[in-house]
């Protein structure tokens, strides 16, 4: 049976909330991209997140597939935040768990994740790993002190769901970011191995060793499956925690309207803490740094 593997991240862009990454692993006798097309929204969605999420039940069509195939792995639905990405340190995180499922009926996921069980049972694909991590502002901005690159701190924070990855050999494939195209010496160095340059394009970079292939392509949360899974594993683990985020800085100042996180809006929202005397004395704990 043959590994696919996808890596992807959530949150890079806002200023107020974590930055999470997953990695998923499956084994399977045939191609997944194509069996996966076949149960789209039929068994299923997985997508980019962004397209899962848009809308008035983004958050609930979102959650009820995360949390499918999550039980799916695990056999249990998490009881909450904290035991789904425990990771998170800041106060906001801990003291304000959030319970779940937020939106869904226990029993619908379950139902949900039976029938992905049938159908991953009748095509022989099995999840072997599922890895999540999440970054708060505070840790992210020790990385950015010691790196000093924005870039580099996020492949950093990869590392370790590559690395997990490569250890099934199979396809690796991670969601690229920005306009690099050139990443060997990075995978000689995360894996401490020798990698074969298979192609280095804009849109795609593959390499290889051994039986293992490893892609950094542009908008493969659109293209993978294992990437597109992994998308919406990062973009659930940010939502919840910024339901946190919002529900203990609310305990402070009641009337203050929630954020997202995103630049404009979370600058709104810091002001508007400023404004109370409500930031905290180390303000690198609540704003990652650009």
């Amino acid at each position: 049976m043959k590994v696919y593997s996808g890596i992807d991240e959530a949150g890079l862009g806002p200023i107020l909330g974590p930055y999470c990454a997953t990695s998923i692993s499956f084994k399977s006798n045939i191609s997944l991209k194509e069996e996966m097309e076949i149960a789209q929204k039929k068994i299923f969605y997985v997508d980019d997140s962004k397209k899962v999420y848009q809308g008035k039940y983004g958050l609930q069509r979102l959650e009820k597939n995360v949390l499918a195939f999550y039980s799916l792995y695990t056999n249990n639905i998490p009881k909450n935040s904290l035991e789904f990405t425990p990771s998170l340190n800041s106060s906001w995180y801990k003291e304000f768990p959030v319970k779940l499922p937020i939106c869904n009926n226990p029993n619908e996921i379950l139902e949900s994740r039976d029938r992905i069980a049938t159908f991953f049972h009748q095509k022989d694909v099995k999840i072997i790993d599922i890895k999540r991590t999440a970054i708060s502002a505070q840790s992210f901005n020790q990385l950015i002190d010691i790196w000093d690159n924005k870039s580099i701190v996020c492949q950093k924070i990869l590392d370790p769901l590559l690395r997990n990855a490569f250890i099934y050999s199979g396809n690796i494939v991670i969601d690229k970011q920005g306009g690099r195209k050139f990443y060997k010496e990075y995978l000689d160095d995360t894996l401490q191995i020798n990698v074969k340059i298979k192609s280095e394009e804009d849109c795609c970079s593959n390499y290889y060793v051994d039986n293992t292939q490893i892609s950094f392509s542009a908008k493969a949360d659109s293209t993978y499956f294992e990437v597109a899974l992994a998308s919406m594993f990062s973009k659930y683990m940010r939502e919840i925690a910024m339901i946190s985020f919002n529900s203990y800085w609310k305990t402070k100042l009641p009337n203050i309207k929630e954020t997202a996180g995103y630049y404009t809006d979370g600058m709104r929202f810091i002001k508007e803490l400023a404004n109370n005397n409500l930031i905290p004395n180390n303000i690198d704990s609540i704003i990652r740094k650009k």
